[in-house]
């Protein structure tokens, strides 16, 4: 076995910030101490960055680091509540956490394909209508024959649709 001293961010000093503590692990490897720390207690666990360093140290060393861990109160103490009562931190020591800010989103996706559906049965309706108006036109130019056998007649649906303007042909 091999002697671990691993620092690694840990919480409980206030939202958004973290404590820098040694912890001294006995491991196969780095990557075995590492792993046991992070998912010990008042570590981050959900902090990909969460193992600031692994250090290979002697016997005298690491008996030294668990008598200093033993006796330090953060962790010793059960609750933030007792941490605070007995002053288990030094103040001067926590750092501010820089996360990204999250992207919000105004709307869910449901909405966007509730307006798109909203939009085609709309598109749908005002074809319906501009084509019911073609064959009204064209069935009278057919009356008064003043038409060519075949006539193509453009008819410009306007479409308010996330700020386009489309316009279809319809053949008649």
């Amino acid at each position: 076995m091999k002697y671990f001293k691993v620092a690694a961010k840990c919480g409980h000093v206030g939202r958004g910030h973290y404590i820098i503590k040694n912890f001294f692990v006995k491991a196969e490897n780095g990557k075995d101490a590492a792993y046991k720390v992070r998912f010990s207690p008042r570590v981050k666990h959900d902090w990909k960055d969460a193992i600031v360093s692994v250090v290979l140290v002697t016997i005298e060393e690491y008996v030294q680091g668990r008598n200093r861990q033993n006796q330090d109160l953060y962790f010793n103490v059960t609750n933030s509540s007792d941490q605070k009562l007995y002053g288990a931190i030094d103040y001067d020591e926590v750092l501010d956490y820089d996360a990204p800010e999250r992207k919000k989103r105004d709307k869910g996706a449901m909405f966007y394909n509730k307006m798109a559906r909203i939009q085609r049965k709309d598109l749908r309706m005002r074809l319906v209508e501009a084509w019911t108006i073609v064959k009204e036109i064209d069935r009278k130019k057919r009356k008064e024959r003043t038409v060519l056998k075949k006539s193509f007649l453009w008819v410009g649906v306007l479409l308010c649709s996330r700020k386009e303007i489309m316009f279809k042909l319809i053949r008649g």
